[in-house]
């Protein structure tokens, strides 16, 4: 099962949209037996620290307890507005969550459709 993120939010919307992404991969954890992550940020903007922090504190334990092993970043091209998902990744245990960064959505996908194979 993959799931893709592709608009940009921040604040209580970015919180709001990324539990309703958990919310989905609890429903159907029973379902797949490998759960993978797409997310698009290659419109995004800077990411707020607060919701960085968020993600790595808060959701990814949830996601990683719902059955999330892999998730596939489209990166933007532009290095500040690439530092958030940067910190997420570095701040992601590699034990739990593998994650990989990719320049575009094909390259995204292929990966996580040949991992979770």
């Amino acid at each position: 099962m993959v799931i893709e993120n592709n608009k940009y939010t921040s604040g209580e919307d970015f919180r709001a949209a990324l539990t309703q992404t958990l919310v989905c991969f609890q429903e159907n954890a029973n379902k797949y037996p490998k759960l993978g992550w797409l997310a698009d940020t290659g419109n995004a903007e800077v990411f707020p620290d607060e919701d960085i922090a968020w993600v790595n504190n808060v959701l990814n334990p949830q996601m990683y307890a719902a059955g999330v092993r892999y998730i596939s970043f489209v990166v933007h091209r532009d290095v500040f507005a690439g530092m958030g998902v940067q910190e997420y990744s570095e701040n992601t245990d590699p034990n739990a969550i593998t994650v990989r960064h990719f320049d575009n959505k094909a390259d995204a996908r292929a990966w996580l459709t040949e991992i979770m194979q």
